[in-house]
């Protein structure tokens, strides 16, 4: 762990808590615009995890290459708030194209499908953005082979321990309180001050820590005794797996709706 470890890694759980505010802050927007919730989860969780994976990958690509990891996980943080900020803007720039679409007189599947396209294209930078961040810090926080697997291990988990504490804030105390507008406000000024603390941080972390003889970071190709054909079929069980989990809970979610809606209906009754 770096010397100023413990504070990068508070960075990364709000980073992570921030990131599930916004998801829960699209979803409610998009389904403001699609009128049915299902299209809009659908719509966020793809473009959530497309941007996330495409993220880390081109960020796994330049990282290695960039003299502070720090520097960079600031830009990615203020991009991604100033996005935020912008974002209700350009849902409502979208609405043109929707009017276009509709006008041409197709199904609805492929104007819905038309709409999903154009909302995930507008959520794709931000996202991407995020999914940059990982692999940024994965490279400032493991100094050696033996640190990557425990290392990249507690970093999933701090940022993901800080998405749920963001999924609960948002759901239950952000919207309700501050609603959709205050809400993105007060994530943006957070990824904002993540950035500053950020640049903070690598000036303290400038010469300090990299120990001599383990500035190389294990890559796939460098893992002895494992082929190309088992990485590859192993990367292929990952995408499978991730397949499944985003299909279960789209479905579980659909499910879990109908479910209240039966609840409201017997415990309420009927409207008249």
């Amino acid at each position: 762990m770096p010397p100023i470890g413990p504070l990068v890694a508070l960075l990364f759980f709000v980073s992570g808590a921030s990131g599930l505010i916004y998801e829960v802050l699209w979803t409610r927007q998009l389904g403001l615009i699609f009128g049915v919730s299902t299209y809009a989860i659908a719509t966020v969780l793809a473009t959530f995890m497309g941007g996330l994976a495409l993220g880390s990958y081109l960020g796994g690509q330049w990282v290695d290459r960039a003299r502070s990891p720090l520097r960079i996980y600031a830009i990615l943080e203020a991009g991604v708030g100033l996005y935020a900020l912008a974002l209700p803007m350009l849902f409502a720039g979208l609405r043109p194209l929707y009017i276009s679409l509709y006008g041409l007189d197709v199904s609805y599947a492929v104007f819905s499908f038309g709409r999903a396209v154009l909302a995930g294209l507008v959520l794709l930078v931000p996202t991407t953005l995020m999914g940059a961040t990982f692999p940024v810090l994965v490279r400032f926080w493991v100094r050696s082979h033996d640190d990557v697997g425990r290392g990249t291990g507690l970093l999933y988990f701090v940022n993901t321990a800080g998405a749920i504490v963001g999924c609960l804030l948002a759901g239950f105390v952000l919207i309700e309180r501050l609603g959709l507008r205050g809400t993105t406000h007060v994530a943006a000024a957070t990824n904002l001050s993540l950035a500053v603390v950020a640049l903070w941080l690598a000036r303290t972390a400038t010469g300090a820590a990299r120990p001599a003889g383990h500035e190389h970071v294990a890559a796939a190709g460098d893992l002895p005794g494992v082929s190309p054909g088992i990485a590859r079929l192993v990367l292929g069980c990952a995408g499978l797996s991730g397949f499944v989990a985003l299909a279960a809970e789209v479905t579980a979610l659909r499910g879990s709706a109908r479910v209240v809606d039966e609840l409201n209906r017997v415990l309420l009754g009927p409207h008249e």
